[in-house]
């Protein structure tokens, strides 16, 4: 091979590495430039305010390259109901950046909600028709924050229970029942409660054959059922309160 044409290859290779640097440097330019655009799909549970709240956190996110869980911390930190972020670039011009709500699964003392994936939220990060069938359960506030042991107790409970009376988790070895019916009859239950079918029966029988008395000076009493024995009910009377 003559040094002319070693020559020719040599300028070839440093055109090829020039072209290839200008090249690199003006997409960077335009990465910088002309950042991609995302069309962003917020999850329809959200309450309107939370919706803005997110699109507004979305259009700051720096969109050259996005990862979904890293954005997913960014939105949690505004709204905690954030569950699941999605990125699907299959598009080339706009693709889309889909934020899921995590599915709310029961209301918790007044302005809480309890999500799938065990955190407590403020409802007005959801749609009113989001919130409106779940059911209602009061949780003392030295115990609010042992969400992992009333979330697996109540999840497992039958769904009449929660049409028919209300819930109050004291602690895990005190858990009162109130039927809707009447308030002059309780149930106390513990966190490892099974619902078998006598007790399930005895729950919608006896607030209707139990009835509350009062004295002449309008002192009302109420029954008490003890289920925290498996095998048996203990049912007491005890002076309530007067009306």
């Amino acid at each position: 091979m003559n040094h002319s044409r070693i020559g020719r290859l040599r300028w070839a290779h440093h055109g090829i590495a020039l072209i290839a640097g200008v090249l690199g440097v003006i997409g960077l330019y335009h990465l910088i430039q002309h950042p991609r655009i995302y069309t962003v799909i917020i999850d329809a549970s959200f309450s309107p305010a939370a919706r803005v709240a997110l699109h507004t956190l979305c259009k700051e996110l720096p969109h050259h390259r996005l990862d979904p869980y890293a954005v997913r911390t960014i939105l949690q930190h505004a709204v905690t109901g954030v569950h699941h972020v999605t990125i699907d670039e299959r598009r080339s011009t706009y693709p889309m950046l889909i934020v899921t709500a995590a599915r709310p699964l029961m209301l918790i003392n007044t302005g809480l909600v309890l999500t799938e994936n065990a955190h407590l939220t403020s409802t007005t990060e959801y749609t009113t028709t989001a919130l409106e069938q779940l059911p209602h359960i009061t949780v003392n506030e030295s115990e609010i924050n042992n969400i992992t042991r009333y979330m697996q107790f109540f999840t497992q409970i039958p769904a009449d229970i929660f049409k028919d009376y209300y819930l109050t988790w004291n602690d895990p070895t005190y858990i009162k029942l109130t039927p809707r019916s009447t308030l002059s009859l309780e149930f106390s239950i513990w966190h490892q409660t099974i619902f078998s079918p006598p007790l399930l029966r005895a729950m919608k029988y006896l607030p209707t054959l139990l009835h509350p008395s009062r004295d002449r000076k309008g002192v009302r009493s109420i029954w008490h059922i003890d289920a925290r024995v498996p095998t048996y009910l203990i049912v007491s009377h005890a002076v309530k309160e007067h009306s």
